[in-house]
């Protein structure tokens, strides 16, 4: 026989609950900047992209607040931009550097561009908002650094340069070219331009490379058996600065060379061994 149901049973079995709201899809904003902005630069161009969690465009208003960051952290804001948010997704700004001030690059020069943006979707009124300080006032668009070059060659050997080479806003910089040349100072005081290691077809090794993806590249000098020291010099395009001498580690007794800047020079610091 069946078990009659009892009120209490069927009235769990018709629990009622809260009628379960709706939650409209969340959007991520993003911006594309330079990473640099140099001296004597006219404008730069900033794009808002605005995409749902689907990868939907967003449609709407965007509102930009453009300003400097200082070294204390202090934000400085000197104008603010709108605009509409295209089909796409994409909205489009640009900023002219007069508009940040008469003297901008010498007020500006080592700070950070400040970008606050924020879309407001049209369907619901909803915003999402951004905020970017990647972009640095700049004399010089490449940053580099000679940690993997050692800081000593041997008489006659060949030596390796390798040099790394990033943005200002620390990305590496690839695919860019870059040239080296090097002159030793000979026993006699004489200068003397080194050429690239040969290869065994007896051509020099070219002294004219590309970074690779990791901002990387190597070039490989040969060193006369009567060289003192070495001046190496990097040039990029539209750019050119003397980076290093490296004294040989026989007259510094195996002493790593401290650099030290001499005006828009590297010197080497060394001092000669007690005997």
């Amino acid at each position: 026989m069946c078990e009659p149901v009892s009120e209490s049973n069927f009235g769990s079995m018709l629990e009622a609950k809260e009628p379960v709201q709706s939650v409209l899809p969340t959007f991520e904003v993003k911006l594309t900047t330079p990473g640099y902005i140099l001296d004597g630069q006219v404008a730069v161009d900033i794009t808002v992209s605005a995409r749902y969690v689907f990868d939907k465009p967003v449609r709407g208003v965007f509102y930009a607040k453009v300003g400097v960051l200082g070294f204390d952290g202090e934000i400085d804001i000197k104008l603010k931009k709108s605009g509409q948010m295209l089909a796409t997704g994409l909205g489009h700004f640009r900023i002219n550097m007069e508009d940040l001030g008469e003297n901008w690059f010498a007020e500006s020069e080592g700070r950070r561009l400040y970008l606050e943006v924020s879309v407001l979707e049209s369907a619901s009124g909803r915003s999402g908002n951004v905020s970017d300080i990647s972009t640095k006032f700049v004399q010089s668009p490449y940053q580099f650094k000679w940690d993997r070059t050692v800081r000593w060659f041997k008489k006659g050997l060949p030596y390796e340069i390798k040099v790394d080479l990033a943005y200002p806003n620390g990305k590496a910089a690839s695919r860019v070219n870059v040239e080296v040349s090097a002159t030793g100072i000979m026993n006699d005081g004489q200068e003397q331009v080194l050429f690239g290691e040969q290869r065994q077809n007896g051509e020099n090794r070219p002294t004219l490379s590309t970074t690779n993806n990791r901002g990387q590249v190597n070039f490989r000098i040969y060193v006369p058996s009567d060289c003192q020291t070495i001046q190496i010099q990097v040039k990029f395009k539209h750019l050119e600065q003397i980076v290093g001498n490296m004294p040989n580690l026989c007259f510094i007794a195996l002493k790593e060379t401290k650099l030290q800047t001499v005006g828009n020079k590297w010197e080497g610091a060394c001092s000669t061994p007690s005997r």
